[in-house]
């Protein structure tokens, strides 16, 4: 299993709670689903569900639980937008519970979420 976490560390006010948010990513759907149980994230916080952009949105605490949990540290926004496109390219899959993704390319600087 690989689960990615990135470094955004977006200062935002998210309901009650202000503070610095990133990025949780997996391979697979099932995977970002099983990591963020064990990370006791809602389901309902998942944003982008279903889509190439999947991912739950967590603060800095979150953050280092998850990379202490094992998450695999990326760049935002350059290893992120790579992560991304490589999601988008397989995305004709039926059920993304079903997909990988992949290993993450690291090559090609770009933008934020595509």
């Amino acid at each position: 299993m690989t689960v990615y976490v990135d470094n955004m560390r977006h200062p935002a006010t998210v309901g009650r709670f202000t503070a610095n948010w990133s990025h949780l990513f997996a391979d697979s759907s099932a995977e970002l689903r099983d990591f963020a149980r064990r990370l006791q994230l809602r389901p309902t916080w998942l944003q982008h569900g279903g889509t190439h952009r999947e991912h739950y949105d967590v603060t800095d605490s979150m953050r280092r639980r998850a990379l202490a949990l094992g998450a695999r540290p990326i760049n935002y926004p350059t290893d992120v937008a790579d992560l991304v496109r490589a999601r988008r390219s397989v995305c004709c899959c039926v059920h993304l519970t079903e997909c990988r993704w992949g290993a993450l390319s690291t090559s090609t600087p770009s933008g934020g979420l595509e």
